[in-house]
């Protein structure tokens, strides 16, 4: 004797959950006990045909639940080779059970899908056991006919439904700069070096850290030829239904790499040592030496002090030297904080009337920069002034930027006052930490955030500046904060 019952078969992720009936006599629910032979997770290959031609088979998969009595189902992101129709929506279904194990149902509905308007639906199937059995029919005036079919079998486990590149990565030398990946975006950008000649094709053979379960095509390890500039990555997710399809584009670059191991004495004819210092002998670097130099000679600070910017023999990330950069309170000084800063620009003139005009940000720049690299070590200081007053619940925490600015004329300038805010500001790129280690170095990055669109043909300056006192441009910070950096990389893109 069969028990006649009406269910609502839902195949979506996100339908309301309502039932409908023929009348209020018939009894349309179920109890855990009667839905527990039907609930759960039913994988397949669904075969679909469009008008009489059988085209390429797709795994598709029906959750099954029983929700406050309603026995329903899902089955999203139905597809058919590559044009996506989204999730189907069946109401209205009638079904029957026989010995609590076996159900039909049968259903129509008309709704619209991703590409077909007004779409009459006709479903039949069953659940025996652990298999389920559908067949549908998807009409419309304005497209062809799809019959679709599946059997499937019931798992254990809802499989992961996520497809993502969670990193990208060459391993080879030729990459200036690794794949970006970007978990909101479906573009990929990696560079190769500009000393590659155009006829040269340039094969690679990526790597990857996908989303768990998931896999890629090109898989990780096939050679790939990016010579056209753009290649399709397609990712399918655990339960090979649902996928995310990736652009990956290469472009040339360059590096400038600096690894600040050349140091000559300043100023130049210095007579007195405790009133010089060194400085890199790249003129593209500044320090912010000359301030403590002003109040050494002011008689408020040392004549044998450190300064705030020195050459790191002892403690390096590669080489013979690196750059430490030190955060100094200047008992006498105004204002007495004197954060170290260096950074590439002009050299530091001593303003005694203004001091945040003291130094000049910015050298000239005729690439499009995209990232600032190198290595870094950091300790913050544990005595943090503000306005000259310890302020004991501070902590201080160090800053590496980059900005590249539009300029008219070779002599325009941005100093302390305006750096992060000037108009003329086209990108911005930041890093931050407040690490307390220095027993080793630790890789950073600053990625270039364009606020404004970059022309070739225009005149840009960039400016690269580490501190360890992040608002130390306001004489704020702690006393002793350290930050030590080496092997800086300057990537850019060339003129095209």
């Amino acid at each position: 004797m069969k028990k006649r019952v009406y269910y609502i078969l839902l195949l979506t992720a996100f339908t309301s959950l309502f039932c409908a009936c023929e009348d209020d006599t018939i009894d349309n629910t179920i109890t855990p006990e009667e839905a527990a032979p039907f609930v759960g997770v039913y994988k397949g290959k669904m075969t679909p045909n469009v008008d009489g031609v059988d085209v390429r088979e797709m795994w598709q998969q029906v959750k099954v639940t029983n929700e406050n009595g309603i026995l329903q189902m899902r089955m999203e992101a139905f597809r058919v080779n590559d044009i996506e129709f989204g999730n189907i929506t069946l109401e209205n279904i009638e079904g029957s059970q026989e010995n609590g194990k076996t159900m039909e149902f049968t259903a129509k509905a008309n709704q619209s899908l991703n590409n077909i308007s007004n779409a009459n639906i006709l479903a039949k199937g069953n659940i025996d056991g652990k298999t389920m059995t559908i067949d549908f029919t998807i009409q419309s005036v304005s497209t062809p006919t799809v019959n679709a079919s599946m059997v499937a079998e019931k798992r254990d486990r809802v499989e992961n439904d996520t497809a993502r590149i969670l990193s990208m990565w060459f391993d080879d030398e030729r990459i200036v700069m690794q794949p970006d990946v970007n978990e909101y975006s479906t573009t990929i950008n990696f560079y190769v070096t500009d000393t590659l000649a155009d006829s040269v094709q340039v094969v690679l053979y990526p790597k990857f850290e996908l989303t768990p379960g998931s896999t890629v095509f090109p898989a990780a390890g096939d050679s790939v030829n990016f010579s056209n500039g753009r290649v399709k990555f397609t990712v399918w997710a655990e339960d090979s239904i649902h996928r995310t399809i990736y652009y990956v584009y290469s472009d040339k670059a360059q590096a400038l790499r600096y690894d600040m191991e050349l140091w000559q004495t300043w100023p130049k004819g210095e007579t007195n040592n405790d009133l010089t210092y060194l400085t890199p002998q790249e003129e593209t670097w500044q320090t912010g030496n000359e301030a403590l130099r002003y109040w050494k000679k002011q008689g408020v600070y040392g004549m044998q002090s450190p300064y705030s910017v020195e050459k790191e023999t002892q403690f390096v990330n590669s080489g013979e030297a690196a750059v430490k950069i030190s955060t100094r309170y200047v008992n006498g000084a105004t204002p007495a904080l004197q954060a170290g800063v260096f950074y590439t620009g002009e050299e530091f003139e001593v303003n005694p009337d203004e001091p945040l005009k003291s130094v000049r940000f910015g050298t000239v720049f005729e690439t499009k920069p995209l990232k600032i690299k190198g290595s870094y070590s950091y300790t913050p200081g544990t005595q943090y002034y503000q306005n000259n007053v310890l302020a004991p619940e501070m902590a201080d925490t160090c800053r590496i930027s980059a900005i590249l600015y539009e300029i008219n004329d070779v002599n325009e300038t941005l100093d302390s006052l305006d750096i992060y805010k000037d108009q003329k500001i086209v990108a911005i790129g930041t890093f931050e930490s407040g690490a307390t280690s220095a027993t080793e170095y630790t890789p950073f990055e600053v990625h270039m955030s364009y606020i404004k669109s970059y022309f070739f043909t225009k005149k840009y300056k960039l400016a690269i500046i580490a501190t360890p006192s992040r608002n130390g441009a306001t004489f704020e910070g702690a006393d002793g904060s350290t930050l030590w950096i080496d092997d800086i990389e300057i990537i850019s893109q060339d003129k095209k």
